[in-house]
C-alpha cells in the first residue's frame, strides 16, 4: 500500500460520500479490498477518512457503511451513544444534570436550526472541554454530529 494510492482512494470516497453516490461508494471500497485487504479499508473507512468528512458526510459514511438501510444505521447511532455515555460517566457527569438524550421530533425538528433527526446528547456546554479531550480526534470525528453542546439546563 503506498501512500499515494491511499490518498486516491480516500479522495474518491470523499467524492462519493459528497454526492451521495452509494454506487461509488461500494465499488471504490471493494476496490481498496483488493488494493489493501479488509484490515486496511477498515482503518481508512474508521480512522482516517472522518477526519476529511464535515457531520453530514460522517453520517452519510455511517449510512452508505449499512447499506442506507435506517434500522441498521440506528442501531449504529444508538451504539455511538451508549458508549459515549459510558464515557460520561467514567467523567463524572451525571445524566438529566450534566447531558441527556435527544431525540427530535418532527414539530421540534422544524423550530430548531442547524440540528439534524438524527438522536444524539445534549451535553452543558461548560464541559465540552473535557468531552472531547476523551477521544482521539478519529473517534470525536465519528460521534461529534451526535454531540451538541447547549448553553443552559439539558
Amino acid at each position: 500500500m503506498t501512500i499515494e494510492s491511499k490518498n486516491q482512494l480516500i479522495d474518491k470516497l470523499i467524492l462519493s460520500i459528497r454526492t451521495e453516490n452509494i454506487d461509488a461508494f461500494d465499488e471504490n471500497t471493494q476496490k481498496g479490498i483488493i488494493w489493501f485487504g479488509e484490515s486496511g479499508v477498515y482503518k481508512i473507512l474508521n480512522e482516517e477518512l472522518p477526519l476529511y468528512l464535515n457531520s453530514h458526510g460522517v453520517t452519510t459514511l455511517l449510512k452508505f457503511m449499512v447499506h442506507n438501510n435506517q434500522r441498521e444505521y440506528m442501531k449504529v447511532v444508538f451504539n455511538l451513544l451508549a458508549e459515549v455515555i459510558k464515557h460520561l460517566e467514567k467523567e463524572n457527569l451525571e445524566f438529566g444534570k450534566d447531558y441527556s438524550f435527544v431525540m427530535l421530533t418532527k414539530g421540534l425538528l422544524a423550530k430548531t436550526k442547524n440540528l439534524s433527526k438524527d438522536p444524539m446528547i445534549a451535553v452543558k456546554k461548560i464541559h465540552a472541554e473535557k468531552v472531547m479531550s476523551i477521544y482521539t480526534d478519529f473517534a470525536w470525528s465519528q460521534i461529534s454530529p451526535y454531540i451538541r453542546f447547549i448553553e443552559g439546563d439539558v
